[in-house]
């Protein structure tokens, strides 16, 4: 998610208007209510981990660089971070989106 954006002389220190906090906590109530109700995904539990973007491509790059590290993903290992992750979401830009995947892509991991 884009969340903060550039002034120009640093990167990521502007607050994005109201509506990137209102989609990011969207997200988490949509995932926390899929959670609470039984009847829509039994037996399966979803998490999320959000990532700022920053309204840049390189940003993008380096955020899905700390999430394979922290995913343990680049050495095989398993990570007790985000156990069992199937795919990832990606950001509001084509142009974030598309560097991530294709990082991504790298170790199988879908993002939409």
């Amino acid at each position: 998610l884009s969340v903060h954006v550039s002034d120009g002389e640093s990167y990521c220190n502007v607050l994005r208007e109201s509506g990137a906090i209102q989609r990011m906590l969207s997200m988490a109530y949509a995932v926390n209510e899929v959670n609470r109700r039984d009847d829509l995904l039994p037996n399966v539990t979803l998490g999320f981990a959000i990532y700022d973007d920053c309204s840049k491509e390189t940003i993008a790059l380096v955020e899905t660089l700390n999430f394979i590290s922290a995913q343990g993903i680049g050495n095989g290992c398993t990570s007790s971070m985000y156990p069992n992750v199937i795919g990832v979401v990606g950001a509001e830009n084509s142009g974030s989106t598309r560097m991530a995947a294709e990082l991504l892509g790298l170790f199988h991991l879908p993002i939409i």
